[in-house]
């Protein structure tokens, strides 16, 4: 629990996403996807003749696109009040030398990009002729 609350932190000051955001987000995520699949869950109801499970598939749904309503609205504020974390009030810890921190971050791209150009011939698959050895 102490882990997952400082990985909460850690990851709030990286990202400038405040982790309440980051929570209102996710949960809208979750009940849109959840709006999707009560469709389905709601033709299997009726198709199996289940009025009462149909009946109840569909509270569901209309709760949760009130739930949406209400956290589109909460986001809005969120938002709106320009909720991001200070990335002065800590400084990032620097990146180990062997992980690429002794490059600038320009360096560090172009480096990536001639690594990826290099090694492209490496990632192509073999052809196919359609013969066999024998």
């Amino acid at each position: 629990m102490v882990m997952e609350q400082a990985e909460r932190h850690t990851a709030e000051r990286v990202s400038g996403i405040p982790n309440l955001t980051y929570d209102l987000v996710s949960m809208l995520h979750e009940k849109l996807e959840a709006i999707t699949v009560y469709e389905i869950y709601q033709r299997d109801a009726e198709d199996a003749g289940n009025t009462q499970a149909a009946a109840l598939i569909e509270h569901c749904r209309q709760t949760d696109l009130a739930v949406v309503q209400k956290l589109r609205s909460m986001l809005v504020q969120e938002l709106g009040a320009g909720s991001t974390v200070d990335h002065a009030e800590k400084p990032r810890p620097a990146t180990p030398a062997g992980r690429g921190g002794e490059l600038d971050p320009v360096d560090a791209g172009e480096t990536v990009d001639q690594a990826a150009e290099e090694s492209f011939p490496a990632s192509d698959p073999p052809s196919y002729s359609g013969t066999t050895t024998t």
